[in-house]
């Protein structure tokens, strides 16, 4: 039973927290300097899930042409098709360090 109860109680949790960031949205404008930092969020977040896994085999730091993972992941960058909004084309300008 106690399970049961850690997990209704974290899902309640999960939820009012996430609930208070769309209510404080909802009243709150964010500033535009914070809206061009968050745009690099999701690709911050995909290269720490995916760089381990690429680059690191058996707790060890693996860069070489044996590294089948390596041709994996530059073919599956390579097919991925890039639109001009997309953050990668923006790496020469900081728009966090413009904006302050």
């Amino acid at each position: 039973m106690n399970v049961w109860l850690v997990l209704l109680l974290g899902g309640i949790l999960t939820y009012l927290t996430r609930l208070s960031f769309i209510f404080l949205l909802g009243i709150w404008e964010m500033p535009s300097w914070m809206q061009r930092c968050l745009r690099y969020v999701p690709p911050a977040v995909m290269t720490a899930l995916i760089f381990p896994e690429l680059f690191i085999q058996s707790e060890k730091f693996f860069v070489s042409f044996g590294n089948v993972r390596l041709f994996a992941g530059h073919s599956g960058h390579r097919s991925r098709t890039f639109d001009e909004e997309h953050p990668f084309y923006h790496t020469g300008r900081d728009f966090c360090h413009d904006a302050l």
